[in-house]
């Protein structure tokens, strides 16, 4: 059986939802102390405006998109993948401009909005000449994307799992030989709830090497097979990226603190990056084929083909990347079928005409 799982299996936690988090990055007040100190890249206060007007730019083509005419009438049928804009989005935008500023994102309509972000942000963006306001616009949306991925880490932790009783009975009941978890979820509700029941689980990761747990792919095929496996193609508050042997690896981190971690042979682990590793907005469709995400959609993919049934819970149907791949999933087989567990279901076809129509 395949347990799909979406932010929404959270919320019984207390952790916040989609709109929650985004809500709480526009308006929060976020201490200054939870970004780096560097003033080239503006301040909190700055790096929020600078959100919410991107927020009323995406606004407008969100509402505007595919115009069409009708008896002399013109009107727009709206974004297909989409109705709203969240800190994914949010975070998708920010990166592009802050890679444009390092010549990675070399395309066009990148480069068309940060003309139109330079010519209507006024006093948002310092500088006399137009090049001068780009450099600031490319260092504030570098602070932008940091403060996104902090607050999302930060809210992303809760004390009592809460609302997963159906997760542990379907670990726990004998009728289903293998369940396979994929959680688009960046929070680690599922593993805390299976471990405190003391249920065993494949997370991709091996035994404790002192203060880490380091990815291996091969766990999931070997010979030592669990019942369970859990699959996270966005990422993980407790993924970081330690240094062993001058080279990053995936790990999870189990120590406090991550200014002082080592391996079990007592070797020191330097941790450059201090926010976890996960993906959000539209830049995943690109970071899925790098690094452990790569890896993961793999196993993504592997599950994908080898069940026929799909239980589904709390996803929203606005990943336009996973949406993809369960499309391809529903037209592979005629037998392939999903059971939706969501109060109103008719109200997600609103968030994903491509689902929609698979949902129909």
């Amino acid at each position: 059986m395949l347990l799909f799982l979406g932010s929404g299996v959270s919320l019984d936690s207390g952790l916040p939802g989609v709109t929650e988090l985004t809500d709480q990055l526009l308006n929060g007040d976020h201490s200054e102390a939870t970004l780096r100190t560097d003033n080239r890249l503006g301040s909190t206060r700055e790096a929020q405006s600078l959100l919410r007007f991107l927020v009323e730019l995406d606004a407008h083509y969100l509402s505007s998109i595919a115009p069409y005419e009708s008896k002399g009438e013109y009107a727009s049928t709206g974004a297909a993948f989409r109705a709203y804009t969240s800190y994914e989005d949010l975070f998708f935008l920010c990166k592009q401009i802050t890679q444009s500023g390092w010549g990675l994102a070399d395309d066009a309509p990148t480069g068309a909005l940060i003309d139109i972000i330079e010519q209507r942000a006024g006093n948002m963006l310092k500088g006399d000449v137009s090049s001068a306001r780009i450099i600031y616009l490319h260092h504030l949306a570098q602070r932008a994307s940091e403060l996104i991925e902090r607050v999302v880490a930060e809210q992303l932790h809760a004390e009592k799992v809460k609302g997963l009783d159906l997760v542990l009975e379907l670990a726990r009941t004998e009728e289903i030989s293998h369940l396979d978890i994929i959680t688009l979820n960046h929070d680690t509700l599922v593993e805390q709830l299976l471990t405190k029941n003391g249920i065993s689980f494949i997370d991709g990761f091996g035994m404790p090497d002192g203060d880490v747990r380091w990815y291996d792919d091969s766990l999931y095929d070997s010979s030592v097979k669990k019942r369970i496996r859990i699959v996270k193609p966005h990422g993980s508050i407790n993924w970081y990226s330690p240094t062993v042997g001058g080279k990053p690896r995936p790990a999870i981190v189990i120590s406090n603190t991550l200014d002082v971690c080592r391996t079990g042979d007592g070797q020191k682990l330097n941790i450059r990056l201090k926010r976890p590793s996960f993906l959000t907005g539209g830049n995943k469709v690109l970071a899925y084929n790098r690094g452990i995400y790569s890896e993961m959609f793999y196993r993504f993919h592997l599950m994908l083909r080898e069940h026929r049934f799909m239980m589904m819970s709390g996803y929203g149907w606005s990943d336009p990347g996973i949406n993809f791949r369960l499309t391809n999933w529903f037209n592979s087989s005629r037998h392939n079928s999903l059971l939706l567990l969501h109060k109103t279901p008719d109200s997600l076809q609103s968030n994903s005409l491509q689902l929609a129509e698979c949902y129909r």
